[in-house]
């Protein structure tokens, strides 16, 4: 269910921004907190948060209230967010995620690693690895939307802003490139894993009525 080797990457500010049309895009930006996802002056960038003192557009609780409407975003940034959610909360989440992409528009996720120390404290209730968003690609369940896997990676640096030198990318291609060895070795091995990305997109809606019908099919 993800993507050929290829799309198996981490991605740093500058790649992602290199994806952008050259027109403006309309960005959401869930648990922005006090360091917003940075943007170009073309594009228009809505914050929320469930802390005031975030200073976000939107303070409010996403798990419990969502008011943005259908089909509204081209992006939708989660920055370290997920993680925190209870299942039944960041399911409903996700299911808001996705009415609020315009069909053809992008999630992006970036959580800690489950071989990170980062992953672990009291307000961190799930944990992921490489393999943990199939749930949302393969499209056997009605209870979640269905979406398209661009790419799926490990990443070696929580700095999302700076630039990887090129062994560290060598390194994070092959973490990348075979996510299940990784997940059950690897990772241990280089002493754990800061981050794993998610690029998710929203396909149109004959496109995933005919995927759900074909258990086997397999979306690139």
């Amino acid at each position: 269910m993800f993507p050929p080797p290829v799309y198996r990457r981490a991605w740093t500010h500058r790649d992602l921004l290199s994806i952008f049309p050259p027109k403006g895009i309309r960005v959401l930006d869930i648990g922005a907190g006090w360091a917003p996802l940075q943007l170009r002056e073309q594009d228009e960038l809505v914050t929320t948060d469930f802390e005031s003192e975030a200073d976000a557009e939107v303070t409010t609780d996403v798990t419990s209230d969502w008011p943005f409407g259908e089909r509204e975003f081209d992006l939708i940034n989660m920055s370290h967010v997920l993680e925190h959610f209870y299942p039944n909360d960041r399911d409903a989440v996700i299911r808001n995620v996705y009415n609020s992409l315009k069909p053809g528009g992008l999630v992006f996720i970036r959580v800690p690693h489950r071989s990170s120390f980062h992953s672990r404290g009291w307000e961190h209730h799930t944990s992921y690895g490489l393999g943990e968003l199939t749930s949302l690609c393969h499209g056997h369940n009605p209870m979640l939307p269905m979406f398209r896997c661009v790419s799926v990676g490990a990443s070696t640096s929580l700095d999302f802003y700076g630039e990887r030198s090129a062994p560290r990318r060598l390194l994070e291609r092959g973490l990348s490139r075979y996510w299940r060895l990784t997940d059950k070795l690897l990772a241990n091995v280089v002493g754990g894993i800061p981050e794993v990305q998610f690029m998710l997109q929203r396909m149109g809606e004959e496109t995933e009525q005919r995927l759900r019908r074909d258990s086997n099919a397999y979306i690139y």
